[in-house]
């Protein structure tokens, strides 16, 4: 049994998690819908996000009532879901025209700034001098045990 306390604590969190279910969704639509990729491919990245969205989802309802997913808590994602249908789902759309253009410049700085190319290149070498050092080892692992057969 869950005191009050916990059962307004699981009404709460599967209001908001209905809510933040259909943003997530609706803002990946928006944007993969703005891209020129081909139809099949967003439907496996479509199919994809699906999947992801409902391991993450699954996990958070899991942990969050302890293993115990009440009758009401369904009704209560539900109804968060409609919450965002006929509160917030136009004005989000309002929003994301707008935030979106200034969210491509900053993903687009982040993507292609001096820094973050200087980070790159180091972390690549750093890998790479990490494989070939393995590759060495294993190398000379493997000469020395034929050498000791022969």
């Amino acid at each position: 049994m869950y005191t009050i306390k916990e059962q307004v604590a699981i009404i709460l969190y599967f209001l908001i998690f209905g809510i933040f279910t259909v943003t997530m969704y609706r803002i990946f639509s928006y944007f993969i819908n703005k891209t020129r990729i081909k139809k099949v491919f967003k439907y496996i990245i479509e199919l994809l996000f699906w999947m992801l969205l409902i391991y993450f989802s699954s996990r958070y309802l899991l942990v969050s009532t302890k293993g115990n997913i009440p009758l009401y808590g369904i009704l209560f994602y539900i109804l968060g879901i409609a919450i965002y249908f006929i509160l917030l789902d136009k004005s989000m759309y309002v929003n994301l025209d707008f935030i979106g253009h200034y969210l491509l410049i900053v993903i687009q700085e982040l993507l292609y700034s001096k820094e973050v190319m200087i980070v790159v290149k180091k972390i690549i070498k750093k890998k790479s001098k990490i494989s070939r050092r393995r590759k060495r080892k294993k190398y000379e692992e493997n000469n020395i045990i034929d050498a000791s057969n022969s």
